[in-house]
């Protein structure tokens, strides 16, 4: 398997070491540390699942089954050799959420993405046909998908009662899914799903919709400006630069008041004048803060 390896990961997978200790990585004793990057982890299973050994090749498949969900999706969301991500999909394709990432992982190849838009599960499939600049990029997908068994025809249906049947039904079945299952839905669902997500009680569900591939800036920005968000979605938040390139991100976290301050206090400097009068005289956020505004708009004026 011709896979583009990190230099620190050639040792797991090298031929030149012994069956035995191939044996221990494919099984999952001797693999990167649970802490390492999940992508290492899946991408060593993956090169391993071809080992010419069979006992390695078997023990590697059944580890990548076995392998969290949390930990795929995490890995799916990183850049990937392209035929790790086929042997993922090979592997693990009944799981909707791992299917979804795969196919929206920029290393996809088409041969791979071509097999999900026609097999995948039917929300799978609806997923794919949402993401208009995917297809205008490969025209070739939208036929892929049309040949998908579960999609119903095109133009069936229709009409905004039919809208509100299907957002009842999506709440409906979040509210029976179970923790794992959010967190699957969470990684890859649409902005339904996302909007329902981000505020389940379980921290650790809310937190993976903020690594959903397709979650916008104005997702966040609307999650960084809103009362109603917990104060750990808003730290994870002002720890991604990304979106901290986004003004209104950044406006949105400093006058949050459940922003934790040390976060709002380091993005204090990057607010416009205006904005920063605003807050020197809000008594909505803390007075720590305030005075820090009110500080840097009377510098700004003497000079």
């Amino acid at each position: 398997m011709g896979v583009r390896l990190r230099e620190g990961l050639v040792r797991y997978v090298s031929a030149d070491a012994a069956a035995e200790a191939r044996l221990r990585a494919a099984s999952g004793e001797d693999l990167p540390p649970g802490d390492a990057d999940p992508a290492d982890r899946l991408t060593v299973l993956a090169v391993l699942s071809h080992d010419p050994n069979g006992d390695v090749s078997e023990a590697a498949i059944a580890s990548l089954a076995g392998m969290p969900v949390e930990e795929v999706c995490e890995a799916l969301r990183c850049e990937l050799d392209p035929l790790v991500i086929r042997k993922v999909v090979a592997v693990r394709g009944d799981d909707g959420a791992v299917l979804t990432l795969a196919a929206l992982n920029p290393s996809v190849d088409d041969h791979t993405l071509d097999w999900i838009a026609r097999n995948g599960p039917a929300d799978v499939a609806k997923e794919l046909k949402a993401e208009t600049k995917l297809i205008e990029e490969k025209p070739w997908l939208e036929k892929s998908l049309d040949e998908n068994s579960g999609l119903a025809p095109a133009g069936a249906g229709g009409g905004g009662e039919e809208e509100e049947e299907k957002e009842e039904s999506l709440y409906k079945r979040v509210q029976k899914m179970k923790a794992a299952e959010k967190i699957k839905l969470a990684y890859s669902g649409g902005k339904e799903a996302r909007d329902l997500l981000i505020k389940d009680s379980n921290k650790t569900v809310s937190m993976a919709v903020l690594k959903n591939p397709r979650v916008t800036e104005e997702e966040i920005s609307r999650l960084a400006a809103s009362k109603n968000t917990g104060d750990e979605l808003l730290r994870e938040i002002s720890r991604n630069r990304e979106w901290l390139r986004n003004y209104g991100v950044k406006l949105g976290l400093v006058t949050n008041p459940k922003t934790p301050l040390n976060v709002s206090l380091r993005l204090i400097d990057s607010i416009r004048g205006k904005d920063l009068e605003k807050i020197a005289k809000s008594k909505d956020v803390s007075n720590v803060l305030s005075t820090a505004a009110r500080k840097k708009v009377e510098r700004m004026g003497r000079h």
